[in-house]
């Protein structure tokens, strides 16, 4: 492809150099349990509250608790084994790249949890020199102590979801919220040992207004995170909030201020944090702070999920394990492979990127570990051109890479652009 588009929107932002390649693998372990179940969430999660109802007549405890981490734990270990034993899948890989702790709440596990799981992976890996190992949070969790164990034990990564400082806003969406460690929070990642910490906030809850989104991203920006994620509030159909908004009892989210703020988002964050660059539809980092295990999901490189809900994908194969604990307890790998659908998968996923990524890379992922054809892969590129003639994208050379990157007004309408790929390389 040749660059005849010359880039007229912001500076290049191109994908960092630290090591995210189809020669390592990246692992995701998913932790179930929350301390209560946010209305709006539609990953896999258990909440303490419902456990304390179905235990009425046991006192629920943390005695509890740690019965059902240690259930938890053999069968995490065991499905590790499961997936090294097929020979054709993931024993192939000897080295990590990332590895990240998602949820659920995984702030809930013990240190000594934690440092199982590390050390077991260690044993049947060898890390990269600059393997990122990252742990989502959240604000009631994050105790200066906790911190300091965590991190000494090979953590380098924080990712706290703080969602909204809004207490009304929260406790409406059940989710959990305590006053002093929302308030201290942000002083305490600073102080930590940590150098690496992200925040996740969320915009268009019932009864939150522009101003307030602001006030909360404005304080979260004066401590300087080195990452940012911004979500705009969504209507899923299999979550409580889902279910409140078709019958008609919840307020849906406000479209119009969500647009409003997305429209603004780039520039209020430039104004205030100029070293944070969007670089993918709803995150911000400085440069070399981009979440290490998301990009391997969006560049379409090989990962192994772990837990009751957790997904893999070893470059040609993917799984999906079950969305119940108790399933995945009896048999922690039991969901068959299945082929990709790289069609639909590989433009859904790559195309969220705002950074400037190599054409080349594109067509080398597209050929050799999609699978697809040398037809629709001309087909891409004529969709590439399409956008550039049309303003949506800009196509140009950097030190002899011919690039693609989106300009905002075609980052804004990206479904529509991914259904476009979709059809043109079916």
């Amino acid at each position: 492809m040749n660059a005849n588009h010359k880039q007229t929107s912001s500076p290049t932002l191109s994908i960092p150099s630290f090591d995210i390649s189809s020669s390592s693998l990246g692992i995701y372990i998913h932790f179930p349990w929350c301390l209560q179940k946010c209305h709006y969430c539609d990953f896999y999660s258990i909440g303490f509250d419902s456990l304390k109802k179905s235990h009425k007549n046991e006192k629920f405890s943390y005695k509890l608790s740690s019965s059902l981490f240690d259930s938890y734990l053999k069968a995490l270990l065991y499905e590790l084994d499961l997936r090294l034993k097929d020979t054709l899948i993931f024993r192939q890989y000897k080295n990590i790249g990332s590895i990240y702790f998602g949820g659920g709440t995984p702030s809930l596990m013990p240190v000594e949890m934690l440092n199982k799981i590390l050390d077991r992976l260690c044993t049947d890996f060898e890390l990269t020199d600059d393997c990122e190992i990252t742990l989502e949070g959240n604000p009631e969790d994050m105790a200066s102590e906790y911190l300091e164990e965590i991190y000494s034990i090979g953590i380098q990564r924080i990712n706290v979801g703080i969602q909204s400082f809004q207490a009304e806003v929260l406790k409406n969406m059940n989710r959990f919220y305590n006053p002093d460690s929302y308030n201290t929070l942000l002083d305490k990642l600073n102080r930590s040992s940590f150098q690496d910490f992200g925040i996740d906030l969320i915009y268009g809850f019932p009864g939150q207004e522009e101003v307030d989104f602001y006030n909360d991203l404005e304080l979260v920006l004066s401590f300087n995170p080195q990452h940012l994620s911004l979500y705009s509030l969504s209507v899923e159909s299999n979550t409580a909030y889902g279910q409140g908004v078709r019958q008609g009892v919840m307020i849906p989210p406000s479209m119009s201020m969500q647009a409003d703020i997305w429209d603004e988002l780039g520039n209020f964050i430039q104004e205030r944090s100029p070293e944070l660059k969007q670089y993918e539809i709803s995150n911000f980092a400085i440069q070399n702070k981009w979440s290490r295990h998301n990009m391997r999901y969006w560049l379409y490189y090989p990962y192994m999920g772990l837990g009751p809900g957790a997904h893999g994908f070893d470059s040609n194969l993917r799984y999906a394990n079950p969305r119940n604990l108790q399933q995945w307890l009896k048999n922690p790998a039991q969901n068959t492979y299945q082929a990709q659908e790289a069609k639909i998968e590989m433009p859904m996923l790559f195309l969220r990127l705002c950074a400037a990524w190599p054409i080349k890379l594109w067509d080398e992922i597209f050929l050799d570990r999609a699978k697809m054809s040398q037809r629709a892969l001309e087909a891409s590129h004529k969709c590439f051109e399409s956008w550039a003639n049309q303003g949506l994208a800009d196509i140009f050379q950097i030190d002899g890479e011919v690039k693609f990157q989106w300009r905002k007004i075609g980052f804004s309408f990206l479904d529509d652009r991914i259904l476009e790929m979709n059809n043109a390389i079916s």
